[in-house]
């Protein structure tokens, strides 16, 4: 593209004037995914910390004046360009702005690349950014799921009209898992009652919860059946500042 000056812009038509905006826009975004794979090759080098910086986003912050969420950011896309050679294509070649990539490799995986690249391809940025909102809410990760369920952990109970108590019990997986096999293991034996009926599984496990409450609490409250022992321990300055000195256990070594 020819050098551009302000006179020669007012000469030009419309129509070249939206051409210079496309080619612009093309090469600043190749040349921003240039950009970002130097910072991924900067950041596996550790580049920064020959400046004692405390991480590549840090040293972006301060070297090319970036805030530091922008600065995480392209950290985060620099490294998913590595990983994803679709994803880098697109940008190399100025179909997909910097905003469209920043948004799908929030969610990207090697299954999903090719599909999300796609549909950047035919979408609006902000039409990506709410794919991938909608995505993240319905499969927030991990992470999130797993703090999600530590925050809604709890225990409810409710009085029922014939005296009995419904306790509601919430845990996250692997905490329910080892209360449910403790209840399993404190449960009695199934046995044919009077009647000719067993009891449910379920009443099992709740004289196994019983059960396990029960044996907690009686071990609380159990004294230790254990002798205590009282140590006098004998030591001058000297033996206690290091240097030599007299340290003794009151009662040994006497004849």
């Amino acid at each position: 593209m020819d050098a551009i000056t302000e006179l020669s812009l007012l000469a030009l038509p419309l129509e070249r004037l939206e051409a210079v905006i496309w080619e612009g826009s093309a090469n600043l975004t190749a040349a921003e995914h240039d950009w970002l794979l130097a910072v991924a090759e900067f950041d596996r080098r550790r580049g920064w910390d020959r400046w004692e910086a405390h991480s590549c986003a840090h040293w972006l912050s301060w070297q090319v004046g970036l805030d530091m969420r922008a600065a995480r950011e392209k950290v985060r896309v620099a490294h998913a360009l590595v990983r994803f050679p679709l994803i880098a294509q697109a940008m190399a070649s100025g179909q997909l702005s910097y905003s469209k990539v920043r948004a799908i490799t929030r969610i990207a995986t090697d299954a999903t690349e090719a599909e999300l690249v796609q549909l950047a391809l035919a979408g609006t940025t902000n039409q990506i950014e709410r794919l991938v909102s909608e995505a993240r809410r319905a499969d927030p990760g991990p992470e999130h799921r797993e703090a999600k369920q530590w925050a809604q952990r709890g225990m409810w109970h409710e009085v029922q009209p014939d005296g009995s108590v419904t306790i509601t019990l919430r845990l996250p997986p692997e905490q329910a898992a080892s209360f449910l096999s403790t209840a399993e293991q404190f449960a009695p034996p199934s046995e044919v009652l009077p009647d000719g009926t067993r009891d449910s599984r379920a009443a099992r496990r709740a004289d196994g919860a019983v059960a396990m409450a029960t044996a907690a609490h009686a071990a609380e409250a159990r004294p230790s059946s254990e002798p205590r022992y009282l140590v006098t321990l004998h030591a001058d300055v000297d033996a206690l500042s290091g240097r030599e000195g007299m340290c003794e256990i009151e009662g040994f070594g006497d004849s």
